[in-house]
Formats: structure tokens, C-alpha cells, sequence
């Protein structure tokens, strides 16, 4: 029996050793005063951001007064990143699914099917013959991109029009100043190869004596 009891005996022994120094840490964390901390005053950050703020503004006019003399290409070849990202948008390409259809303009699909119209020269004014009485008019203006007939007061004299009716008519020449008509004459047949068109014309004294074809 007693062989039995003395291992038990020095177990528990060791288990009572093992506890005593956790006891201990307890003991004096449980007597030992508390001391009130006192909270530290924060630092002042503003006298450290003016300074910052001189650095850097020193530092920026610095950078105003650098010049530096290089090629853009040279400029290519110091930022590599730069380069890659120009690469890949000018090369990017949109890949198409099976699907989508791709609308191009004008100018691109006459550009793919080769449909360019051929650059031909000014034709100049435009220019029609007409007869007016006895009168020939072999340029006569057409299509001023106004919307009256104009004729000059020399003009109606000559081709025996001896009245024309008051009109408050004011035209807008192309340098911008304006003329106050001199009348409106009305059911002027116009003569046009085949044709004959009653037309209306504004009478304009322009000091100009006309030399039409007779």
C-alpha cells in the first residue's frame, strides 16, 4: 500500500510547485497601487503644416525655374509606363463577337469601296441665257441665294419700263451695308429657251449702265 501512495504523493507535490509562481504574479498584481495617468497634451500641428507648407511652395517655384531642353521622343523613352500606355490605346482594338454588326460612316465605307468622287474644278458661277424684249442676256446670274429677282435702273430704262411701283424694300449688300430699292416691277416675261416666265424684279440704282447682248 505504501509503494502504491508515493507516486501520488510526489505528482501532487509537483502540480502545488507548478501553481505557486501563478499565485504570486496574482498576489502582486492585486497589492500593487494604482497610479493615475496623467493625459499628455497634444503637440500644436499647425506651426509643423505652415512649415511643410513653405517647403513645398519653395520647393514648387524650384520647379518654375527648371527648363529643360528635350525631344518628345527622348521624353517617350524615360517613362516607360507612358510608352506601354500610349502603345495599347493606339493599337486597341474593339473585338468583335460573331453577332455585332458595325455601322461605319460615310467617308469610311466610300474610303473601303473606293467610291471617292473624282475632284473636279470650280465650274464657277452659274450662269443661264436668257431674253427679256429684245434683249439678250447671255450671263445672267442664277440662283443668288436670295429670294428676289434684281435688275438695275439702267436695265429697266433700256428695256422701256417706264414705271415701278414704291416698295420699303432695304437689301443687305455683301459687305454688310445697306441700300433702300428704287421700286418693284411686276410680270417681267422672261424668256428662257422655249419658255416664258413672268417674273418680279427689284430696280436697284447702282449707277451702272449695263451692256447686254442685242
Amino acid at each position: 500500500m505504501t509503494k502504491e501512495g508515493e507516486p501520488k504523493a510526489v505528482h501532487v507535490a509537483e502540480e502545488l510547485k507548478e501553481e505557486k509562481p501563478q499565485e504570486k504574479a496574482r498576489s502582486t498584481l492585486l497589492h500593487t497601487p494604482l497610479v493615475a495617468q496623467e493625459p499628455e497634451v497634444p503637440h500644436p500641428q499647425k506651426p509643423q503644416e505652415e512649415t511643410k507648407d513653405d517647403k513645398f511652395t519653395q520647393f514648387l517655384e524650384i520647379f518654375k525655374k527648371l527648363h529643360i531642353n528635350i525631344s518628345f521622343a527622348e521624353v517617350f523613352e524615360k517613362m516607360p509606363p507612358y510608352t506601354a500606355f500610349m502603345k495599347s490605346k493606339l493599337s486597341e482594338k474593339k473585338v468583335l463577337k460573331g453577332d455585332e454588326t458595325v455601322v461605319l460612316t460615310k467617308e469610311r465605307n466610300a474610303l473601303i469601296q473606293r467610291k471617292l468622287p473624282k475632284k473636279m474644278p470650280d465650274p464657277g458661277s452659274f450662269l443661264i441665257l436668257c431674253t427679256i424684249g429684245t434683249i439678250i442676256f447671255e450671263k445672267a446670274l442664277c440662283d443668288l441665294g436670295s429670294s428676289i429677282n434684281l435688275m438695275y435702273l439702267s436695265m429697266m430704262k433700256k428695256l422701256g419700263i417706264q414705271k415701278a411701283h414704291e416698295t420699303r424694300i432695304n437689301l443687305q449688300m455683301a459687305d454688310k451695308s445697306m441700300r433702300q430699292v428704287y421700286g418693284l416691277v411686276e410680270n417681267v416675261l422672261v424668256k428662257v429657251e422655249d419658255l416664258f416666265l413672268p417674273a418680279d424684279f427689284v430696280i436697284l440704282d447702282m449707277g451702272i449702265q449695263m451692256i447686254p447682248s442685242s
